[in-house]
């Protein structure tokens, strides 16, 4: 789309209403994410709240940050998950070669996956309409983040917009405060100016007007999700925000309340100062005269602390007054009210945790101090599953930007795949179900995946090794049998070679098991076996324990 002069007039003082709202929406999102003026969101509790109370109680508050950090910390998982593939139909294998070096450094040493990472994952939570917005400089283009709050109108299309007027900015030019703003449509991307008289026109200086190169606005929306009211996209925390506003309200309550009546309130009974007797006074210099006692400063009374931290009480003057059983002792804070909000912050939270996840995940300790995710999987894997579609959508969408860019005509577009595999569990809760389905004589299969679900989870952060023992799983004979537990189900050569197969493993070095395939692997664990049989004799099965 190309906007004429009275179109960006028109588009600029009536923008969608629905950008107010979508930024409205960002505002409360990096509140609730980035804890960004929490404070403007704590309103005043009519008729039980006065002005000292919620100004306090704005000060002390603590933002939901640590909060959506755990409800989010899964996320980072469809980034590590292991599998899927990425192809780019380009012919040219040299200019292949070259536009998969300019992904792999995109901007400032990142990858463009890494890039995505760092500001699309957020952006998802937070920005759901704002834009990966491919800016062009010098020959080389580049993935940017427009925020909704830069944006004064666009028009959205799918994923795409089909022009973008940015929010003005205020500078002097020739004597005078003017605004300037950016418009970014299918044909150019130029400068306009509104003056003071709020007469909108294009900027003729030099340098102001660019040629776009695309013929499209080389942008995406953040989100794929459609907010069904609006039809504009809504971000993946979307459903949570409403309780998340009464977690930080509740919690800034209990703060307060913590301050207020969480310090330790001391009293004790006064007792007679030693130095006057409990006079107040001592003789002066003859013994005519009386001083104040510098003991007690006329009180009468030993003071021994801070009298800030203790409430002091006379002792009884007569009978008729009541006598305490102790001399000292604390009045106890209403725990119990403190405890019932306590347990209303942890019910919100787990609130919000099956709202986004579908489940309730538990982190425990085992024996061995490991921590282990324990949750019904299959809701996580579903909302991650979400996730990775999103993702696999606006890389394939930035990644065709750029092919467009370098390439031209001849770039036939990408294909990306993240794998889906997920690293959820720990290793300990992983072999606890690993030996149950032993000990219940699953099925290969499900032996197989359990299998391979370990190897995932012990060497997540170690791709070499990981390689390397999902290779040695389909090499090594009977793989979920002992040696002892090979008898009877074993060919003779198959059992051989499950005898020997660690001291053949020894034999090799980590790139020879790296860089061979299975198949090449195979055979010479079957050559070995052959040559120690050669040399030591035939094994025969019954003979080993």
């Amino acid at each position: 789309m190309i906007l004429a002069l009275e179109q960006v007039k028109e588009n600029f003082n009536n923008p969608d209403p629905r950008i107010k709202v979508a930024k409205e929406s960002y505002a409360k999102n990096i509140m609730h994410i980035h804890g960004v003026n929490i404070s403007e969101y704590l309103k005043q509790v009519e008729g039980l709240e006065n002005d000292t109370k919620i100004a306090l109680r704005k000060k002390l508050a603590l933002s939901n940050k640590a909060l959506f950090s755990d409800l989010l910390r899964n996320t980072d998982k469809i980034f590590s998950a292991k599998g899927g593939s990425k192809d780019y139909l380009i012919d040219n294998e040299n200019t292949k070669k070259e536009f998969k070096l300019k992904l792999n450094n995109i901007v400032e040493g990142l990858s463009l996956s890494k890039w995505l990472q760092n500001f699309w994952l957020d952006g998802v939570h937070t920005d759901a309409n704002g834009l990966i917005f491919v800016e062009h400089k010098d020959g080389e283009a580049y993935p940017t983040h427009k925020s909704i709050d830069t944006i004064r109108d666009y028009k959205q299309n799918g994923q795409k917009v089909e022009y973008v007027i940015f929010e003005p900015k205020k500078i002097e030019r020739n004597g005078r405060i003017v605004e300037i703003f950016r418009v970014y449509d299918d044909e150019s991307d130029r400068l306009y100016i509104k003056e003071s008289d709020n007469e909108i026109k294009k900027v003729e200086d030099e340098g102001t007007e660019f040629t776009n190169p695309w013929g499209y606005v080389p942008a995406r929306l953040i989100s794929d999700l459609i907010d069904p009211l609006s039809e504009f996209k809504k971000t993946y925390i979307h459903e949570e925000i409403e309780l998340a506003d009464q977690y930080l309200r509740e919690n800034s309550i209990k703060t307060l309340f913590k301050y207020h009546h969480g310090f330790p309130y001391f009293w004790m009974y006064l007792s007679y100062c030693s130095t006057c007797k409990g006079m107040g006074y001592i003789k002066g210099t003859d013994s005519q005269s009386q001083v104040a006692c510098p003991s007690c400063k006329g009180t009468k009374y030993a003071v021994k602390k801070d009298v800030s931290d203790v409430t002091y009480l006379r002792p009884p003057q007569s009978n008729d007054q009541p006598v305490l059983t102790e001399l000292a002792g604390y009045v106890v804070p209403p725990i119990e009210t403190w405890r019932q909000m306590t347990e209303e912050l942890s019910m919100l939270r787990s609130m919000i945790e099956y709202s986004h996840w579908g489940t309730h995940i538990t982190v425990e300790k085992s024996a061995k101090t490991a921590t282990e995710v324990v949750a019904n999987l299959e809701p996580i894997n579903d909302r991650l599953n979400q996730y990775s579609d999103s993702l696999e959508i606006i890389e394939r969408g930035i990644t065709d930007i750029l092919g467009d860019f370098y390439i031209g005509e001849s770039y036939g577009g990408s294909s990306i795949n993240y794998g889906r595999t997920y690293v959820i569990k720990g290793v300990n809760q992983l072999n606890e179900e690993y030996a149950k389905l032993k000990r219940d004589n699953a099925g290969l299969n499900l032996l197989n995946e359990k299998l391979k679900e370990i190897i995932h989870s012990k060497y997540e952060n170690d791709n070499t090794n990981l390689v390397i023992n999902l290779k040695l799983m389909q090499i090594e004979p009977l793989v979920h049998n002992t040696i002892s537990g090979a008898k009877g189900i074993a060919t003779p050569q198959m059992y051989n070679e499950k005898l020997f197969y660690n001291d053949w493993l020894t034999t090799k070095t980590r790139d020879e098991l790296f860089m061979k395939d299975v198949k090449a692997l195979k055979q010479e664990l079957t050559q070995f076996t052959n040559e120690k049989i050669k040399t030591n004799g035939t094994v025969q099965k019954d003979s080993i324990s």
